[in-house]
């Protein structure tokens, strides 16, 4: 009997939580929403002034709406990853794209009754941590520099982009920030190097360590966590050859198979971050789903 009158506590704390989140978020004035019964492919959300589009499963509209990669969320029966649901939504005119986000959530909660909450679980993760004895960083892990005029610097660079082709855009993004000048607005992306092969770049100006750890998140399998204690801004630079995703035998070790020449991101992000990636245990934030409801359609 205790154990039953915890669970209905919490599981009204839980929605009474929800209820109050929601309250105060934003909603948008027209919805549809219907599942696609195998009709169309997966269309990524999208966010525009004042709407948001979607032909995805209910996992990856959650992972938009909370703003938290997938591998963080718990709780999702197979419909929530496997089944698309065509979702157009119209805001209010003048609704910057920041606050989409928000408004999905009240969206969720009413079209597909979604229930959920955050939880502190222990998981396999990668800790970010530094790789120098002396604790410094690497020779492309900078402060910003102050005496610069980024605005000017970012729209010549854009203006210069416009008329390359996407091959040579790729090799233009690349000279622009790896040819010693400043890095003010970060960018992505990958190039073709002379042997044929590809290499992988990825930079961000007066960005924290914490969002770089979110970046290298998504091209591993498990979170990366922040440990360097390093805080405030910073400018980096890291070029890297893709390698196969990064797995652990044993605890503490990482198992690479290089696919090509050139730096894997391991080893990248120790020479020029001066950085590494430790397998570890570590308690992480997850988005637990307590339930969910396929959506009538409109």
């Amino acid at each position: 009997m205790k154990s039953a009158v915890v669970a209905l506590a919490v599981a009204g704390w839980v929605v009474g939580l929800q209820a109050q989140e929601l309250a105060e978020l934003p909603t948008f004035e027209v919805t549809s929403v219907r599942p696609s019964d195998g009709q169309g492919r997966l269309q990524f959300p999208r966010s525009t002034p004042d709407r948001f589009t979607a032909n995805a499963p209910l996992l990856m509209l959650i992972s938009v709406a909370y703003e938290v990669l997938p591998d963080r969320i718990d709780g999702a029966d197979g419909w929530m990853t496997s089944d698309l649901f065509s979702v157009s939504a119209k805001a209010p005119e003048g609704t910057p794209p920041s606050t989409i986000p928000l408004t999905l959530r009240t969206l969720l909660a009413d079209r597909f009754k979604l229930v959920a909450h955050w939880e502190a679980r222990e998981r396999d993760v990668y800790a970010l941590v530094m790789a120098r004895p002396d604790g410094r960083p690497g020779p492309f892990l900078t402060r910003p520099r102050e005496d610069v005029d980024c605005e000017s610097i970012d729209a010549e660079r854009r203006a210069a982009r416009e008329s390359a082709t996407a091959v040579a855009r790729q090799q233009l993004i690349y000279e622009q920030y790896f040819s010693g000048g400043p890095v003010c607005e970060g960018a992505m992306g990958a190039r073709v190097l002379p042997d044929g092969g590809r290499e992988s770049f990825l930079t961000s100006g007066n960005s924290s360590i914490e969002d770089l750890a979110l970046l290298l998140s998504t091209e591993h399998d498990r979170p990366v966590i922040d440990h360097t204690g390093l805080t405030g801004g910073f400018d980096y630079r890291l070029r890297y050859v893709p390698q196969p995703p990064l797995t652990t035998s044993q605890p503490g070790a990482i198992d690479l198979q290089p696919r090509a020449e050139g730096p894997s991101l391991p080893d990248a992000l120790e020479q020029q971050l001066g950085l590494r990636l430790q397998a570890v245990k570590a308690p992480v934030d997850v988005h637990v789903i307590d339930s969910a409801e396929i959506p009538e359609p409109n």
